[in-house]
């Protein structure tokens, strides 16, 4: 294995996972501690994702699963522990399990792309410090002032802008001086191509280097890999493979949208101007066993009906941290009927996308294509992953927080010709 990516959610899993696709088709996205089946390939990849699925577990929950998720990694390779690019969830905890594996780490979570960048050990979302955003209403407490706060007790030493620009020689000796006293460099990072120091100077400091960071370094470890011959030279965003059998035509699309995130709301307004008939989600409907069982039937039958079908969460509802699970699982519940029916799945936000394929049987995926603002398209594997008999399963993922206006609209648009072709026209 060149590459492991071990990341705490689904989104981010497959955001890491789409950034080799400019130099690999080999790549398999796990579920999970599932074993990869037989039947992907008899080629093994060349970079493998594990989803730990522990953004919203317990600390001690999170800490275990990675240390699951690290007991399956193959030996050598470079492994990149994927963390949320606005520090959510448990990185603290799951950092101090790899410390009792590796001493051989680097942090750099900047995400220039997304205007996340890293100065002073400050992470500054449009220039604007995280502390300063709402980016985290919905988590029930207050971000890290820093991103040495974010990772708690463990040791850390900033490693500031103009050393992460003094050339790969001395940032490598830099990463192995910190390394040798006991701490992790936490590295200042503004562009992507000083995130393309930091993961030179971490493979020339180490003999197996773990990179902590956003899906921007795992871009950045990609365009240090050699490509495939059969997929060099391709345009970022094309599709990577065509799956052997193909959707026929038959109901098709459904999108599930599992957030309330600041955007939303906009891009659901864009959707409806050309897909009217939106189903909207009322959060008190997901605790209670009788309407989430009409609200099942209700999508299962839209699916049935239309080519598209699109179900969300009322985005002016208030979202209760403590309830938020459960919210979620209720949601996978009640798309569930209609989600087997179909053959193309779009999911927005990672924990959603996760229960839907849990409910689903899909434990593996393999990633085709970048398609817009994030979203990567894949074909699904497991049980229950096929709707029909001869026929496959598409699912598209995309980060709650992530898109313009114009986004999610953009995305069905985009996705409509690889869900609705037959196999005479393929």
């Amino acid at each position: 294995m060149e590459v492991s990516v071990v990341a705490d959610d689904l989104s981010g899993a497959m955001e890491a996972a789409s950034m080799f696709l400019l130099r690999t088709t080999r790549i398999d996205v796990t579920l999970g501690s599932r074993r990869r089946p037989d039947d992907l390939s008899e080629i093994p990849p060349r970079v493998h994702v594990l989803d730990t699925d522990s953004r919203h577990m317990k600390p001690e929950q999170a800490a275990a699963a990675v240390g699951a998720a690290w007991d399956q990694l193959g030996a050598g390779g470079t492994v990149i522990k994927k963390v949320d690019s606005l520090l959510r969830g448990h990185p603290a905890a799951e950092i101090e399990q790899v410390l009792t594996r590796t001493s051989e780490l680097v942090i750099a979570v900047a995400l220039p792309a997304r205007g996340r960048t890293v100065v002073e050990g400050r992470l500054l979302v449009d220039g604007i410090p995280l502390s300063a955003t709402d980016l985290w209403r919905t988590e029930g407490r207050p971000p890290a002032e820093d991103v040495a706060a974010a990772f708690g007790t463990v040791p850390t030493v900033a490693v500031n802008l103009s050393a992460v620009r003094a050339g790969t020689a001395r940032l490598a000796q830099t990463m192995r001086s910190a390394v040798a006293g006991g701490y992790i460099p936490i590295c200042d990072g503004r562009t992507d191509a000083d995130l393309d120091e930091v993961v030179g100077a971490a493979r020339l400091a180490f003999h197996r280097p773990v990179l902590i960071g956003s899906a921007a370094l795992a871009a950045a470890m990609a365009r240090d890999m050699a490509p495939d011959p059969a997929v060099a030279g391709r345009p970022v965003g094309c599709v990577a493979e065509r799956p052997a059998q193909v959707p026929q035509i038959r109901p098709g699309i459904l999108v599930v949208v599992g957030t309330n995130a600041p955007t939303i709301a906009s891009q659901l307004d864009r959707l409806r101007v050309q897909h009217p008939e939106l189903i909207s989600i009322a959060t008190d409907d997901l605790f209670d066993s009788g309407r989430l069982a009409a609200l099942s039937d209700q999508i299962r039958t839209a699916v049935a009906a239309r080519p598209l079908t699109v179900a969300y969460l009322d985005p002016s509802a208030e979202i209760r941290p403590s309830q938020a699970s459960r919210m979620v699982q209720g949601l996978a519940v009640a798309v569930t009927a209609g989600a087997d029916l179909a053959c193309g799945l779009l999911l927005t936000g990672g924990e959603t996308a996760r229960r839907v394929l849990d409910q689903l049987g899909v434990d593996h995926l393999q990633p085709l294509s970048a398609v817009h603002h994030g979203a990567v398209v894949s074909l699904a594997r497991g049980q229950r992953a096929h709707p029909g008999p001869g026929e496959v399963r598409l699912v598209a993922t995309r980060p709650g927080s992530f898109g313009d206006v114009d986004s999610l609209a953009a995305m069905v648009s985009s996705l409509y010709p690889r869900y609705f072709y037959n196999k005479e026209s393929s």
